[in-house]
């Protein structure tokens, strides 16, 4: 006879030092293509962190990167060297973007 099996709970969990470590990885990907090297990778961790918002801070699993709502930029910025950049630069690109927004076209100038 046969048995129908629970389904498993994924096991899948990291920590943060997990985290610093393919930070780092990326990070040294990133100065092998000539960026800068001024980057606190402690603070990109507590960045990730709060953008996981996991409900064990030392353990995060599956389901708090499936939760955070930026699961692709998440997994991006640990396995891609230029989502790392973009996320890293991102306060620069957002002035960029505005300064090169055309006016609207409802503003009189005077």
């Amino acid at each position: 006879m046969c048995v129908p099996r629970k389904p498993r709970q994924s096991s899948f969990t990291n920590t943060q030092a997990d985290l610093y470590t393919f930070l780092r990885e990326i990070h040294e990907l990133w100065l092998s293509f000539g960026q800068t090297a001024d980057l606190q990778l402690m603070d990109m961790v507590a960045d990730v962190v709060d953008i996981l918002r996991p409900r064990d801070r030392q353990r995060i699993r599956a389901a708090d990167i499936l939760r955070c709502g930026m699961p692709a930029t998440l997994i991006g910025m640990l396995a891609d060297v230029n989502t790392f950049w973009e996320y890293e630069n991102r306060e620069s690109l957002q002035q960029q973007q505005q300064q090169d927004a055309p006016p609207p076209d409802d503003v009189e100038y005077v």
